[in-house]
C-alpha cells in the first residue's frame, strides 16, 4: 500500500486562467500551503505565508516536525510571483512539472529554499528567479 498523505492544504487552484491574488495571509497550512495546478496567467503579489512552530528567528531541530509545509507549489505557464514573504520548514517555493514561462522576484524566504524541478524526471523551461533571497536558517 502507498503512503498517502492525509493532511489538507491551506489554498488550491487548479486550471485557473488569468487570476490575480494579492495581500494575503496564509498561516500554519498543515501541508503544502498553497497549490496552484495548469496555472495560466496566475499573478500572486504582496502576500505573506507562515508555517511556524516556534516563535523564533531562526529554524531549530524542532521545526523540522512540520515537514512538507511548502510556501507555494505550482505549475502551468505565464506565472508571475513577487514581492511576497515565506517562512516555511520546508520548499519557499517548489517548480513542478510542465512549469514554463515563469518569473519570480523579490521573493524573501526561509525555509529549504527555491526548487526548480523537484520531483523525478521534471521537465520545466524559462522559470527565472530575480532579486530573490534567503533570510537566516
Amino acid at each position: 500500500m502507498l503512503y498517502e498523505e492525509k493532511r489538507p492544504r491551506l489554498l488550491h487552484i487548479e486550471k485557473s486562467r488569468n487570476i490575480t491574488l494579492e495581500k494575503l495571509f496564509l498561516k500554519d497550512s498543515p501541508r503544502w500551503t498553497f497549490l496552484s495546478g495548469d496555472s495560466d496567467g496566475l499573478i500572486v503579489r504582496n502576500s505573506k505565508i507562515e508555517a511556524r512552530i516556534t516563535e523564533l528567528e531562526k529554524h531549530t531541530l524542532l521545526d523540522l516536525t512540520a515537514f512538507n509545509t511548502d510556501g507555494i507549489d505550482v505549475t502551468g505557464r505565464n506565472v508571475y510571483i513577487h514581492d511576497v514573504d515565506i517562512w516555511v520548514q520546508d520548499d519557499c517555493i517548489s517548480v513542478k512539472d510542465g512549469a514554463r514561462d515563469m518569473f519570480f522576484e523579490r521573493i524573501s524566504c526561509s525555509g529549504l529554499g527555491l526548487v526548480i524541478g523537484s520531483i523525478g524526471s521534471s521537465v520545466v523551461s524559462f522559470n527565472f528567479f530575480y532579486s530573490c533571497f534567503k533570510s537566516t536558517l
